[in-house]
């Protein structure tokens, strides 16, 4: 198992702080080459407004590596 690199930690961190929904049960952020998979479990399906803030969360993180394009699920 790769332990996921500390510059994405860091700016996934800080990018998803004051991002959680309360029905956000798990976020996992995993890079590939230049492909990062954003992927979150969510114990019932988001609102508009908390499906909008992983979104932008998901936005801010790929600012911080444009090599990159981001996927979510």
């Amino acid at each position: 198992m790769i332990a996921v690199e500390p510059n994405l930690r860091l700016s996934a961190q800080v990018a998803l702080l004051g991002a959680i929904h309360p029905d956000v049960r798990l976020v996992k952020m995993r890079r590939n080459g230049a492909v990062i998979t954003l992927s979150a479990v969510m114990a019932k399906p988001l609102n508009q407004a908390g499906s909008e803030a992983l979104s932008i969360a998901a936005t801010e993180i790929i600012a911080d590596f444009p090599d990159c394009r981001i996927e979510e699920h």
